[in-house]
């Protein structure tokens, strides 16, 4: 009988479901504290965030099931033995961030994060004309489960949608043009919106930096709920300060979190959130987690496919 560990945290009714699916292993819910090099030894599978020290006790470990969409923290190499199957939960956090990103968009698109600042001064003035997104061209980068939804949610209101992605693929339904990373500097020009879900690794690290700021056009909108370190900050900066970026809307910084005294937090145009828009607060994703993890389960406990299988030197889901 297979022994498995879930370190993450579930409601009851989550937790039935997936005990219904692992129903012909042994199955125990503990939090990440209660792990020892003693108990871990012999456990075949681990749903959540196992703790990097403990890797190498996990002598048995076949499966790891991270609950984040971005597996960026497992993929040092020597770190997780290549023989472990590592799922991510691509799938679970689209819903959300998406809603997120979108709301942010149209916020900083209509001033409101600077009327909010206004109404803190007890000011009550016009801060002048705004635009309508209708019309608007907008880049995706990394149009997967987040950016595909928030790629149909701009094109509902009328949002010209171009994505960029790592490889070659069909246009999906939701896009009207699709390019391949490299040709990310000749399109960002076009932009009027640019929206960021990349996940953490070599290829994404800085991706937007000083030579792609110098490409777009001034008072473009930038949007990131990915991976913070996939913009440059220092550049990011100069960009708010030069007035090419007209205002940025990130749930996501380099670092996190963001010290105090960082300038980005002073920075009239910027509107930032603390890397919530991915975690619990909407009720749907975690049920959502719940039934990936327990779809994986009974795949991985009846010899079939693993969905959401992580390609180590992409940090992508293979499948």
């Amino acid at each position: 009988m297979k022994k498995i560990y879930v370190i993450a945290d579930f409601s009851q009714e989550n937790q039935k479901t997936i005990r219904a699916a692992a129903a012909n292993a042994q199955l125990t819910f503990l939090p990440a504290c209660e792990l020892t090099p003693a108990n871990i030894a012999d456990v075949d599978a681990v749903v959540g965030p196992l703790p990097k020290a403990l890797i190498p006790q996990a002598k048995k470990l076949e499966y790891l099931q991270l609950c984040s969409a971005g597996a960026d923290a497992y993929l040092t190499p020597g770190l997780l033995p290549e023989d472990i199957l590592l799922c991510n939960a691509t799938g679970a956090y689209g819903h959300a961030v998406s809603e997120h990103l979108f709301a942010g968009i149209l916020a900083v698109t209509k001033k409101l994060h600077l009327y909010r600042d206004a109404q803190h001064r007890h000011a009550w003035e016009s801060l002048g004309s705004v635009p309508s997104i209708a019309g608007m061209k907008a880049i995706i980068i990394g149009p997967g489960d987040i950016g595909g939804r928030l790629a149909r949610l701009l094109r509902a209101v009328g949002v010209y949608i171009v994505c960029v992605r790592r490889t070659v693929a069909e246009k999906p339904d939701f896009a009207d043009e699709v390019y391949t990373s490299e040709s990310l500097n000749d399109i960002l020009p076009c932009a009027d919106i640019i929206a960021m879900a990349v996940p953490g690794s070599a290829s994404t690290y800085h991706m937007i930096s000083s030579a792609q700021f110098a490409v777009m056009k001034r008072g473009v909108i930038l949007a990131n709920a990915g991976r913070g370190n996939a913009i440059d900050p220092d550049a990011l900066c100069q960009a708010v300060d030069s007035g090419i970026i007209g205002a940025a809307f990130l749930d996501v910084t380099e670092p996190e979190p963001l010290p105090k005294n960082h300038p980005l937090w002073d920075k009239q145009s910027v509107f930032i959130t603390p890397h919530i828009s991915g975690g619990y607060h909407m009720p749907q994703t975690r049920d959502t987690l719940a039934a990936i993890v327990a779809e994986n389960l009974h795949r991985y406990l009846t010899g079939q496919t693993l969905i959401n299988i992580v390609d180590r030197k992409t940090g992508y889901r293979s499948n």
